[in-house]
């Protein structure tokens, strides 16, 4: 893949990832009931649509405002420097993933932004324990993370 067709991929990914996390989270705000909708639910593991206002970072940990901006800003501008590196020197592995986790963070960014709050959706719970309520863009975070992780450890081996 050329570098011009991968950075162009990158950006319709980053795109893609900021769009539907942001539809998704439209939708949970207007269609889904204050009670959810479960789309799973057995005793071992539950998944249901609902609604969670998140003003703090990951798993709700406290931290103020102009901080959570700051590092949120600061965080996106690195990792978008990081995938301009990856695509400059053809790295497809790494630079699909930091494209996506880019939209996906600027997902979050314009929540608090727009709402003041991230909007999350997915309730999971595992043998009758609360463990998070998250979106599409940090699963995608999450997900990206992992594949870069991966992709740096094999070329370690």
């Amino acid at each position: 893949m050329s570098v011009r067709t991968l950075k162009i991929t990158a950006y319709i990914l980053g795109l893609i990832t900021l769009t539907s996390d942001q539809l998704l989270k439209s939708i949970t705000l207007w269609r889904i009931p204050d009670n959810g909708i479960f789309l799973f639910n057995s005793k071992l593991l539950s998944i249901q649509l609902k609604l969670a206002l998140n003003d703090y970072i990951a798993f709700s940990i406290p931290i103020p405002r102009s901080i959570i901006y700051v590092l949120t800003i600061s965080l996106c501008t690195g990792i978008f420097y990081f995938f301009l590196q990856a695509a400059k020197n053809n790295k497809t592995i790494l630079a699909l993933p930091l494209a996506i986790i880019t939209g996906a963070a600027l997902s979050n960014l314009l929540d608090r932004m727009m709402r003041g709050a991230v909007v999350d959706y997915f309730n999971l719970t595992i043998y009758n324990y609360h463990w998070a309520t998250f979106n599409l863009a940090d699963s995608l975070i999450t997900i990206c993370a992992i594949i870069i992780l991966i992709a740096n450890f094999r070329k370690k081996i």
